[in-house]
């Protein structure tokens, strides 16, 4: 798989950025099927596979983020 980067999230989980050069929807929708059948029985949540993942840089807070 094309690993961008691989980060922790919170001390729970570990999540991988991948990164794939597809000329549309179509292909996507082609490639996430196939990612689905892999990724999921690992523990992968489907709703997390999207075309565009804006995801926050590692180590880096959130400005206004509610204190627990």
């Amino acid at each position: 798989m094309p690993i961008a980067a691989i980060y922790t999230s919170g001390k729970r989980s570990i999540h991988a950025l991948l990164r794939y050069e597809v000329a549309g929807k179509a292909e996507w929708d082609a490639v996430k099927k196939s990612l689905l059948q892999i990724v999921c029985p690992l523990g992968a949540d489907p709703a997390a596979l999207t075309a565009v993942r804006l995801s926050r840089l590692p180590g880096c807070t959130r400005a206004g983020q509610m204190q627990r």
